[in-house]
């Protein structure tokens, strides 16, 4: 592989198995890359400001109201994200240590601090507003396809009711293993609605899970984009990966989301604040009480129709597209390499002075020190004006 010479390097930094990769082949233009919003430890490999009072974490399942409870949890959350993040860097850093040697090898870290230039999958309009520096580059939407003509049977489909469901959670947590009481639930809930029509993905085309019921299909797949842009389908019933929350919020379809894990706590709480969904705790989905009462808010209720098509009119906008933004940054890559000058000094700080501590201790000190000082002082002063205890008890 050295003796291809490539020019680049891109690489995700979640497990980091690539950077040390290249730099055991001796690629040092390297590009990094998440597959969701930034991770804590590249932020600080970056020099970001980290803000968990108001922005949240990559992992976190907290708002940016500010409230004490919602800050406590979400310097939790970052300070756990970080510490994910660092875990996972370990097993390359064990990887290095065994090629070069322990104490020869070079820091995962100190490769990221090299990087220049970061691809992240956040779109800065469809998230909570953060500060990024200009070498972090936000490219969500991407993977959202241009929009195809439906096939007959999925037409068929959506015209047998005026109102349509969608419900896909990932290709990661397949409904199929859920516990039964689960899926008993959401096959009540879809039977409490018979006017709507459901179009679940479920693996398990041949269970007769939900046979009894005329208004819903299951399906292995689903032209998910396709259908959203239908404006037959009513509401999408989604986990929460960026990929989907994009493709609905671009198509102005409402939302229940069910986060399941990783970054889809934090991308459910994005859908929250602009409007457009109603976030749906996992550990309640045998509650089909609780279930039916949130389906009939979402499709009853106009305001996250509103929403969400003001938000899809917002990203229609005409603005640089993802493909052109990653195009531009590659180009600047390849033709100038590594730019530690549009990198910040930040990525060098300890962690006291990152987060100005040590100020506060310099602070704290001074203040300290000129107490100490009035005090002498004031004893000094009382001492030689004749007022020490010795004297008032010898007299």
């Amino acid at each position: 592989m050295k003796n291809e010479k490539f020019d680049i390097g891109i690489t995700e930094l979640f497990d980091f198995s690539g950077l040390a990769f290249f730099e055991v082949i001796g690629l040092k233009n390297v590009m990094g890359a998440h597959t969701t919003s930034v991770f804590e430890g590249t932020l600080m490999s970056t020099g970001a400001p980290i803000l968990p009072s108001f922005v949240p974490g990559s992992q976190t399942f907290t708002d940016d109201s500010g409230s004490i409870l919602s800050r406590l949890n979400n310097l939790y959350m970052t300070y756990w994200s970080y510490q994910f993040q660092n875990k996972i860097q370990g097993f390359a850093q064990k990887a290095l240590n065994e090629h070069y040697g322990k104490g020869k090898a070079p820091k995962i870290w100190n490769l990221v601090k090299e990087i220049t230039w970061f691809f992240v999958n956040s779109d800065p309009i469809f998230d909570f507003p953060k500060p990024l520096p200009q070498n972090i580059i936000e490219f969500a939407g991407i993977s959202v396809s241009k929009v195809k003509p439906l096939e007959p049977e999925w037409n068929e489909i959506l015209s047998k009711r005026s109102k349509n469901v969608l419900v896909c959670f990932g290709s990661i947590a397949s409904p199929t293993t859920m516990p039964e009481a689960v899926k008993k639930s959401i096959v009540d809930t879809f039977a409490a609605f018979p006017d709507v029509t459901f179009i679940w993905k479920y693996e398990d085309t041949e269970s007769g899970i939900t046979s009894h019921l005329n208004n819903v299909h299951i399906v292995k797949w689903m032209p998910q984009n396709d259908l959203l842009a239908d404006k037959r389908v009513t509401m999408f019933w989604t986990h929460g990966g960026m990929a989907s929350l994009m493709e609905s919020a671009q198509k102005g379809v409402p939302l229940i989301v069910v986060p399941i894990f990783g970054d889809q706590m934090r991308n459910a709480q994005i859908a929250k604040r602009h409007g457009v969904a109603v976030i749906y705790d996992k550990m309640e989905l045998s509650n089909t009480k609780k279930l039916i009462g949130t389906l009939k808010e979402v499709l009853e209720n106009p305001e996250y129709k509103k929403s969400a098509d003001l938000l899809a009119r917002i990203l229609a906008t005409e603005r640089v597209s993802p493909r052109q933004k990653i195009i531009d940054a590659v180009e600047l890559a390849g033709r100038f390499g590594p730019m530690p000058r549009w990198t910040s000094s930040g990525k060098e700080f300890s962690f006291l002075k990152y987060f100005n501590l040590d100020l506060v201790l310099l602070f704290i000190s001074i203040v300290f020190s000129v107490i100490l000082l009035i005090l002498f002082v004031i004893r000094r002063c009382v001492v030689k004006l004749g007022f020490s205890g010795n004297k008032e008890k010898s007299e």
